[in-house]
C-alpha cells in the first residue's frame, strides 16, 4: 500500500514523536508513506476566522500536490480540514473555481483523504497486524480519546461512529491492552483556545484527565497532536488547579503499537512526552513478563 503522507506543521515540530512512531509502524505493516511535495499548513482552527478563501485554498493546495491517489493525515485537525475542503469543493463549483483561481491551477478532486488511524485499522487485516507483533501491552489499562474532530461532522469524517467510535479501542485490544470504557472519548479538549483562552482549556481538559483517572487508566491514548498537547503540556497546571496528585501520560496509539512491534521507547519518542512515561513503560514490560505465568495458573 502506498499513500501520500501529510505530516502537517505539528508532526514536524511539537509532535515529532507521533511522526517517528507513525513512520515506524507503517514501515512494519508494509504501508509506504510518500511525503506530499511542497505541502502547506492546513489552516487548522484559525484560517477560517481570518479569510474563508484561504481556509479552503491551503488544504486544497496539499490535496492537489499529492502524488498518490490517497493522502494520509495523522493529525485529526489536518484530516478534518482536508476532508471538509474536499467535500465542499466537490459540491460547490463556484467555490472550487475561486479556490482554483487562488491556487493558480485546477483542483485535483480524485484524491481520497484518510486519517492514519483509519488506514491502519481498516486497510490492514487484524491477522496481518498480529503477525507483526513481537510482544503485547501486557494488559496495561488505557482509555482511547478520539476528540471532537476525528469523527465529526458525520458527512465528512465517516470512518467510525460519531458518538461511540471504537477503531482505536480495537487496535489497542489487539495489542494486548485492557481498554476501559469511559464517557469522554469524543468530548472536546478545547484545542482551539489553546493560546487565547487557556482558562477554558484548563477546565475542559481537566474534566478529561479526572474522568480517565476515575476509570483507572494508566494512560490516555490519542490520535491527534493538538489533543495530546493539551493533555500533556497543560497537565501540570491542570492537576494543580484540580488538586490531583496523580499524573496521566497521553501517548499516541502508534507509540504503543510500535512498542509491540519491537521498537524501543527511545525510537518511538517517548522521552518527548512531558508527563513521565517510565511507570507506563514499566507496567507494560512487567505485564508481559507476568502474562505466561498467569496463563499457566
Amino acid at each position: 500500500m502506498k499513500f501520500s503522507y501529510y505530516p502537517g506543521c505539528t508532526l514536524h515540530s511539537t509532535a515529532a514523536e507521533y511522526d517517528l512512531s507513525a513512520r515506524a509502524v507503517c514501515k512494519t505493516l508494509g504501508i509506504e508513506l510518500v511525503d506530499v511535495p511542497g505541502w502547506a499548513c492546513c489552516g487548522a482552527t484559525s484560517a477560517h476566522s481570518v479569510n474563508e478563501l484561504l481556509a479552503y485554498a491551503l488544504p486544497a493546495h496539499t490535496i492537489t500536490s499529492a502524488t498518490e491517489n490517497a493522502v494520509v493525515a495523522p493529525c485529526a485537525a489536518c484530516y478534518n480540514r482536508l476532508r471538509y475542503t474536499d467535500v465542499r469543493l466537490r459540491e460547490d463549483a463556484h467555490l472550487r473555481g475561486e479556490v482554483e483561481s487562488a491556487m493558480g491551477r485546477p483542483y485535483r478532486a480524485g484524491v481520497a483523504v484518510r486519517h492514519l488511524l483509519d488506514v491502519i485499522a481498516n486497510d490492514v487485516p487484524e491477522e496481518e497486524v498480529k503477525t507483526k507483533l513481537q510482544g503485547t501491552l501486557g494488559g496495561v489499562k488505557v482509555v482511547c480519546y478520539y476528540g471532537c474532530l476525528l469523527t465529526r461532522p458525520k458527512d465528512v469524517a465517516a470512518f467510525d461512529d460519531m458518538e461511540e467510535p471504537r477503531t482505536m479501542d480495537r487496535l489497542m485490544e489487539l495489542c494486548g491492552a485492557d481498554v476501559l470504557d469511559w464517557p469522554h472519548r469524543v468530548v472536546c479538549c478545547g484545542a482551539a483556545f489553546s493560546l487565547s483562552r487557556t482558562d477554558v482549556v484548563y477546565h475542559m481538559t481537566g474534566k478529561l484527565i479526572a474522568s480517565a483517572l476515575r476509570a483507572g487508566a494508566d494512560a490516555v491514548v490519542v490520535a491527534c497532536p493538538m489533543c495530546q498537547s493539551n493533555l500533556d503540556l497543560r497537565q501540570p497546571a491542570i492537576v494543580k488547579r484540580l488538586g490531583i496528585k496523580e499524573r496521566l501520560p497521553a501517548v499516541y496509539f502508534t507509540q504503543l503499537m510500535g512498542m509491540c512491534m519491537g521498537y524501543s521507547s527511545e525510537e518511538l519518542g517517548f522521552k518527548k512526552i512531558m508527563v513521565d512515561t517510565s511507570a507506563l513503560i514499566k507496567k507494560i514490560k512487567t505485564g508481559r513478563a507476568e502474562a505466561p505465568a498467569a496463563a499457566e495458573g
